[in-house]
């Protein structure tokens, strides 16, 4: 391990150390819901997965006195797992001690793919350390893990799943001889490329979060397996993945420019910034020594960048990146009369500018993992985020739809509503009989980072919000049922918040098919001076919202259904298009 990493580590340890609790012999840590699989809504909790990351970092420390206490966390989390094969959670666990598995809402059967992955690095670069009686433990535990994601059986649309459930299976069957798992997981190998080289992109598109996951676990495959025929898939992979996230990398903002089907943070962190610089023995080196952060299981990873990669970091150009995500087709039973071609195409259109980013999906939805339009540009005193939600009573509304056209750094966007996506989350809380109970729609265009030299101005349906850059919100059309909606605008230090909102009412339950609901508005980002295109244009017109706006090279059309129905033939009924001038 080299210095920096093993100040990493170091820096790591003494951050984890303190949240030891002895009487558990697990982690103790301070605990905040995003609103599924668990019933928890915060306090202080036992994490199985936290857990089993401080063992084995305190394994990877090298100190002698931590083998007994990393010992005693292993033997606790590997309590927790269900190791009963006739089992409906077999072979995974819970989140927290103080929830088991039948109390989940529902359980997360990626645990088995996350803790297994740990427990594989226990025996990999531990297994000589611990005791004997610890090892066949754990080597118990890494068998019903692998056979529990053979059973799920979990297919390449997810991306990071099945690149980490592949490194699990395969490198167990290696380890342990088992000829038929691996048959299975190189099976589960080929059928991924395959995936990944029809597509042309990682189903779980762009994702800050989950692309440098799979680029974890695709690294620990280059170091671990042993079968060549695998690891000749897994270095194409390893090119895929890097040229996946250079593509994307905004250097004139640092940031990883936008769409984003995943997302948990708004900006890059200072593990993205370390990877890259430990990735090309840093000659790209984005973040000083003294800032590095790395979570403690990425520390002994052996990222390598390759080479032809390593300059996109650096580049500054003007370019559009298009790329088809998915493609699928609505049921006819499905569709409505105007709704037309029901084969669907989503496109994710990246615009990487000298001054600014911008990405958008043309087909989205507002869950709160989901990013379908962002923006990012600088100011003096830092770079700025913009993003937009879809709010249901305070939070992300799975079951609104985005819909958008883009032309450089201009975007024309609706949004719309399904009747079966969910409400926090995409399928594990389906709406019920088409019907929500509400007292608050909104959406929410959010500015975050350097905002507080940013001067905001309301003209009618228009926000202009000023600065370096100029970023102009217009908003022709807002409106449910007949009542057209009032436009909100606050700030803090941190954030500048326009809100459309839509409905303001006590809580009552509405019906979705029984409403009208649209709202079409147009983002510009544009350097300062930049001239301002022609005023955008919306109308409701035979039971659709149409909406038009000046950009670049032509004239923006947007056309969706005010009628909410279900997503795909939502989808499909969508019509958009860049008419040249």
């Amino acid at each position: 391990m080299d210095s920096i990493r093993e100040r990493l580590l170091s820096d790591a340890l003494s951050k984890m150390h303190p949240t030891f609790d002895p009487a558990q012999n697990m982690v103790k840590v301070p605990f905040r819901s995003r609103g599924y699989h668990t019933r928890i809504e915060n306090g202080i909790v036992h994490p199985n997965r936290d857990s089993i990351v401080y063992a084995v970092a305190c394994l990877d420390s090298g100190e002698p006195a931590l083998v007994d206490r990393a010992e005693a966390v292993i033997r606790t989390v590997i309590s927790h797992q269900d190791q009963a094969p006739e089992s409906e959670t077999y072979g995974i666990w819970s989140y927290h001690q103080e929830e088991p598995l039948e109390e989940m809402a529902p359980p997360d059967w990626n645990w088995a793919d996350f803790i297994g992955k740990e427990l594989l690095n226990v025996v990999i670069h531990h297994g000589d350390r611990i005791s004997a009686n610890c090892r066949s433990l754990v080597d118990e535990a890494i068998r019903h893990a692998a056979a529990s994601i053979r059973r799920r059986d979990m297919g390449p649309h997810y991306t990071n799943i099945a690149i980490m459930g592949t490194y699990v299976t395969h490198l167990y069957a290696e380890i342990y001889g088992d000829d038929e798992m691996l048959r299975y997981a190189r099976q589960r190998l080929a059928g991924f490329v395959k995936h990944t080289k029809q597509n042309g992109v990682f189903t779980e598109y762009n994702s800050p979060t989950y692309t440098l996951l799979a680029m974890t676990d695709i690294s620990r495959m280059l170091a671990n397996w042993r079968t060549e025929e695998s690891l000749e898939l897994a270095r194409w992979l390893h090119d895929f993945v890097w040229h996946t996230m250079a593509s994307h990398f905004h250097a004139p903002t640092r940031q990883w420019a936008g769409p984003h089907t995943r997302s948990y943070d708004n900006f890059l962190l200072p593990k993205h910034y370390t990877v890259i610089h430990l990735a090309t023995n840093g000659e790209v080196s984005l973040i000083d020594e003294s800032e590095m952060e790395l979570a403690s299981d990425l520390i002994t990873v052996p990222f390598r960048c390759p080479a032809d990669v390593v300059p996109l970091f650096a580049e500054v150009r003007e370019a559009t990146v298009e790329e088809v995500v998915t493609r699928f087709t609505a049921r006819r039973d499905e569709m409505s009369a105007s709704a037309g071609d029901n084969r669907v195409v989503n496109c994710a259109t990246t615009y990487l500018g000298p001054a600014v980013s911008v990405g958008t999906f043309s087909l989205s939805h507002y869950w709160n993992q989901s990013r379908p339009i962002v923006g990012y540009w600088n100011e003096p005193a830092g770079t700025c985020c913009l993003t937009v939600q879809f709010l249901h009573d305070g939070y992300d509304f799975s079951s609104a739809l985005s819909a958008t056209v883009q032309d450089g750094p201009v975007v024309a966007a609706a949004a719309y509503l399904a009747t079966d996506n969910g409400d926090t989350h995409l399928n594990l809380d389906p709406i019920e009989d088409e019907t929500i109970v509400a007292h608050d729609l909104r959406l929410r265009l959010l500015v975050t980072g350097a905002v507080g030299e940013l001067i905001v101005k309301e003209e009618g349906s228009t926000i202009d919000i000023h600065g370096a850059v100029r970023v102009r919100v217009s908003v022709p059309f807002a409106r449910l049922n007949d009542a057209d909606a009032r436009i909100e605008i606050r700030r803090n230090a941190d954030e500048v918040i326009v809100d459309i909102v839509l409905l303001e009412s006590e809580p009552a339950p509405i019906r979705l098919t029984d409403i009208t609901c649209g709202l079409g508005f147009v983002i510009n980002l544009a350097p300062d001076g930049s001239p301002s295109l022609t005023v955008p244009f919306g109308r409701a017109n035979d039971g659709r919202l149409e909406l038009e706006a000046g950009g670049p090279s032509g004239t923006l059309r947007l056309s969706v259904p005010l009628t909410p129905g279900p997503k795909t033939a939502m989808w499909a009924a969508s019509q958009r298009e860049i008419r040249p001038r």
